[in-house]
């Protein structure tokens, strides 16, 4: 019983951990000039270490970021966290 209520708590915190991280992706679609960019993140699991963003520099720069820790799971994806916060910071 005790490895069952376990689990059951690992995946609630998993899928928690999973809504965190989505809201941390772009939520608006950047346009520069003529171009126009989007992204999608499809984890395999609940969540993952998959990483993009859209930092606007100025009216005619914008700095793209992209990036896959190697797993899959809490750890990646409190690491592609700690990237965006970082990126951001500057």
């Amino acid at each position: 019983m005790t490895e069952s209520i376990q689990r059951r708590e690992q995946e609630i915190e998993l899928k928690l951990a999973a809504k965190v991280q989505q809201r941390l992706y772009p939520q608006r679609v950047p346009r520069v000039g003529d171009w126009e960019f989007a992204g999608l993140v499809l984890p395999a699991e609940a969540t993952c270490g998959d990483y993009y963003d859209f930092i606007e520099i100025d009216d005619s720069r914008l700095c793209m970021t992209i990036g896959d820790v190697c797993g899959h799971g809490l750890g990646p994806a409190l690491v592609m966290v700690e990237v965006r916060a970082l990126l951001r910071s500057f």
